[in-house]
């Protein structure tokens, strides 16, 4: 009897391990992946290049790529403007199908923005990009894990095959009360320094 179970037992690991093997293999195996880029006017940075697992693929073209590509994810970015960045939020939004809740939205960031404006101010350790300069910008090891939390929790399937890039935020250095937002100047609203209110040109 021992014996007959100890058969039935590698039986149904062998069989187990056939069904789910080739599901694994499937999920590594590549697939075609897109990125979009919704532009704003007078955008004060430009991403210059984009790469995954560390070959250069185009806007709105197909690229192959594993389940995990977003980790590898690199935004080559230069400084188009006049004024040194020392902040800079770009939003990825996993856009899902027809019928389904809106697209799921996280960030990338790089450097720091002090929301408030009593805060502190930069320290000679805090980043800078002056105009003409160019970074390149990655998940880190905590913010890959952050990110695939978020698209877990928003029941965002883990395959992605879209992703749309956005520059969402640009801060200046030593501008605290003006952030360009979306494609607009905004300057501090003085009655809530949460706020932001768009900066009208004398032709507005």
């Amino acid at each position: 009897m021992i014996k007959q179970l100890k058969h039935f037992l590698i039986s149904m690991t062998l069989l187990l391990a056939a069904i789910l093997l080739p599901l694994s293999v499937f999920a590594q195996q590549s697939h075609d992946r897109t990125i979009k880029k919704i532009s704003w006017r007078n955008e004060p940075i430009k991403i210059t290049q984009i790469k995954v697992d560390g070959a250069v693929v185009d806007f709105d073209k197909n690229f192959q790529a594993k389940n995990d590509w977003l980790r590898s994810l690199t935004l080559s970015v230069s400084n188009t403007s006049d004024k040194a960045i020392c902040y800079i939020n770009i939003a990825l939004d996993f856009p899902r199908t027809k019928g389904q809740q809106p697209p799921a939205r996280d960030h990338l960031l790089w450097g720091r923005f002090r929301v408030l404006p009593d805060a502190n101010e930069l320290t000679e350790n805090s980043k800078i990009l002056k105009p003409g300069e160019s970074i390149d910008l990655t998940f880190s090891d905590e913010e890959y894990r952050q990110t695939q939390d978020f698209l877990r929790q928003t029941n965002y399937s883990e395959s992605i095959d879209l992703l749309e890039i956005i520059i969402d935020e640009i801060g200046f250095e030593g501008e605290r009360d003006t952030l360009w937002i979306s494609g607009q100047m905004m300057r501090r609203d003085p009655s809530n320094s949460r706020r932001w209110l768009p900066i009208r040109s004398e032709n507005q």
